[in-house]
Order: structure tokens, then C-alpha cells, then sequence
């Protein structure tokens, strides 16, 4: 049985949102055929999807078809930005004026959003407008929050026999958000075993450099296997191709859908977890994760052995 392993320790999501309507928004660049004159925005602040609604005047009829999401990460130097499909929004151009609704990916892994910077592009990449808005959280709600998630998270996490012991202080909480969550991925990281990994197949376009399991394999029990790489250029996945290979012969294959988007030097981080039946022969599994995008094409491949 093959099922999608949805990891031990994910972002920390907050309920708290902003709703904002008819909110201030500047527009920037120098180019404002498409210019905004309010932005709307729901957000979850440390992770999670933003949702943004901005409307305005066309100044010069020029289709839409692209949008670049710029979003600037508070407390650091860190920015990111996130290229936006025409499948990934709606727009609306009636009379002179405009309005475009989508949702994006907040980035920001050390802090949360302070500015968003949405900048529209024709189909040649060519800018045609800018909009700018600056969003305002409240820093106690923000530390509150956090630390129900935490303790859920401590609570219900099936690694809990391996952190149970371990006390947050609710002063260092508030004191250093971050030092927090980068404790609890360093105990994650201590409950799985390190393996190696291979690049298999001909494209590069994401290289995976380490392998990890979640408990020791053997037969009849559930074992995750977890691959961590780079992409070297903007990917658009659509499934997952895992071939499982006995002793040099193919007894298994199955795809699982995968619709993730990736920058240039994003981390790529995978999961799959399998079963083999107690009554499997004994023998060198080889298990193939073939990464294909929308196109069909395989864009990266890891391979990792066991013996069972």
C-alpha cells in the first residue's frame, strides 16, 4: 500500500487573518497601464496561502497574463517572489476598470509577510503595472497564536514519544519565536535514519543530495522514505512515478498526483511511504521516485536501496 507521507513537523499555521477591504495601496515602477487603486488581502502570517484582491483603472488595453508575487519578509533581509499562471487568477476588465483575484504562497520560512509587491506582466514579461501594500499584525496575538500551535503540535505529533520531554518555556517563546521552531525540525531531524541517494535518469533539473527513513525497513512495517534536493530552474510538477524494482525485477509501479510549483534554488522536499508484507522474499529493494511536470516530461529522478 502506497499512500503520500504528509510529513512529521510542517509550517506552523495561524489562524489569526488580516481582512482588509478598499485598503491603501501604492503603485510602483513607472509603467501604470493597469493602475491599482485598492487591494484587498487575507493572510495567514507565518505560513500558509495568501488571498489578494486588487481592482483599478486600465490606462491602456493590454491583456494580463502573468503576475509576479514579491513578498518582503519582516525582521530580515529575505525576500521571495512567486510567479503567478494564468491558471492561478481570475481577472475581470469592464469599462476602463479592472480586477484580479488569486492566492499565492508565503515564503517567508524565518518570519512573517510585512510587504507585498505585485508587479503584472503582458505575455512577454513585459511589466504593465505595480502595486505595493504594506500589512500591519499585532505582535502579542501573533506570540499567542504560536504557542497553541506549538503545544498542538507537541500533542499530536506522532514522534510525541520523542519530545514529550521536552518543556517550552513560555518566556523564551515570546523572547524568540524562531529559536522555537527551529528546535522542533532539529528533533525531527533525530527521529529518522540518514541513507544515501542517487540521481537517476538523464535530467538534472532537480538533484536530490540526501535520503532519509523513518524507522529501520523491514517487512510488514510501514516505512516513509523522504528525498531532499534543489531545482535549478522554475518547475511545474504534476505527479510522482514510484517504480519498485526486487532483485533487478520490476514488481511495482504507481503515480501519485503532485501539483507543486518551484523557483530556481528552492528546496524540494518529497515523501512516499510503503508497506512490504511480511511475507515479501527477502531481497535488495530498489525504489525510483520519477518526478514528471506538466508537460510529461521527467524533470528528476532519486533512487534509494534497501534490503529486506
Amino acid at each position: 500500500m502506497i499512500v503520500l507521507f504528509l510529513g512529521l513537523v510542517g509550517a506552523i499555521k495561524l489562524s489569526e487573518k488580516e481582512q482588509t477591504s478598499n485598503a491603501q495601496v501604492s503603485n510602483c515602477g513607472n509603467i501604470f497601464k493597469y493602475y491599482a487603486l485598492s487591494a484587498s488581502v487575507q493572510a495567514g502570517v507565518l505560513a500558509g496561502q495568501y488571498r489578494m484582491l486588487i481592482s483599478g483603472n486600465v490606462k491602456e488595453q493590454v491583456d494580463l497574463k502573468y503576475i509576479q508575487a514579491q513578498s518582503y519578509c519582516s525582521g530580515t533581509q529575505e525576500s521571495a517572489s512567486q510567479r503567478l499562471l494564468p491558471k492561478d487568477f481570475s481577472v475581470n476588465s469592464n469599462g476602463g476598470q479592472f480586477s484580479v483575484s488569486f492566492g499565492f504562497q508565503n515564503k517567508c520560512e524565518s518570519w512573517y509577510v510585512q510587504k507585498l509587491v505585485i508587479t503584472f506582466q503582458d505575455k512577454d514579461l513585459n511589466q504593465i503595472g505595480c502595486a505595493s501594500r504594506n500589512l500591519i499584525y499585532d505582535q502579542k496575538k501573533i506570540s499567542k497564536e504560536i504557542l497553541l500551535k506549538i503545544k498542538y503540535r507537541l500533542r499530536n505529533n506522532i514522534i510525541q514519544s520523542h519530545i514529550l520531554n521536552f518543556q517550552i518555556q513560555i518566556n523564551i517563546i515570546k523572547k524568540n519565536m524562531k529559536v522555537v521552531i527551529l528546535s522542533i525540525l532539529l528533533i525531527s531531524a533525530l527521529a529518522v535514519i540518514p541513507t544515501a541517494v542517487t540521481n537517476c535518469g538523464t535530467s538534472k533539473k532537480i538533484v536530490f543530495t540526501e535520503a532519509t527513513f523513518s524507522v529501520q525497513p523491514a517487512k510488514g512495517v510501514d516505512e516513509t522514505i523522504t528525498l531532499y534536493g534543489t531545482a535549478s530552474e522554475y518547475i511545474e510538477l504534476e505527479n510522482v512515478e514510484l517504480i519498485a524494482l526486487w532483485n533487478g525485477a520490476k514488481v511495482f509501479n504507481q503515480d501519485t498526483p503532485n501539483d507543486k510549483q518551484y523557483d530556481k534554488n528552492d528546496k524540494v522536499t518529497y515523501s512516499q511511504t510503503a508497506n512490504f508484507p511480511a511475507f515479501t522474499p527477502s531481497g535488495k529493494i530498489r525504489t525510483q521516485f520519477h518526478f514528471v511536470d506538466i508537460k510529461g516530461e521527467e524533470v528528476g529522478c532519486g533512487e534509494v536501496q534497501f534490503s529486506v
